[in-house]
């Protein structure tokens, strides 16, 4: 089996500030057919991580908005696969 790590590079605007905000932040989009009830607190965990990146010297580096709608299953529109995706799986049986 193989395990793959999606890396970033975070890059800073302003070098030369002990804490800036990078060119392109991280973006997570939650899968629109994820229960309504779910979403919030799939944003605060993604959030979560936010005093990690200030610490390494990064403000408004990682944060997660809801995908839209013409972008799922649609090779068309959208940024393909490029994208970071959260995605809940539902399970009938254990």
């Amino acid at each position: 089996r193989r395990c793959y790590i999606k890396r970033f590079r975070l890059e800073p605007k302003d070098p030369n500030a002990a804490v800036s905000d990078p060119i392109q932040p991280i973006v997570w989009y939650i899968d629109p057919a994820t229960p309504t009830k779910w979403v919030p607190w799939l944003i605060k965990g993604v959030e979560m991580w936010a005093p990690v990146f200030r610490a390494a010297g990064f403000s408004n580096a990682i944060t997660a908005k809801l995908a839209p709608l013409l972008w799922v299953g649609n090779s068309d529109e959208g940024p393909g696969l490029r994208v970071q995706l959260l995605e809940v799986e539902g399970r009938l049986k254990r």
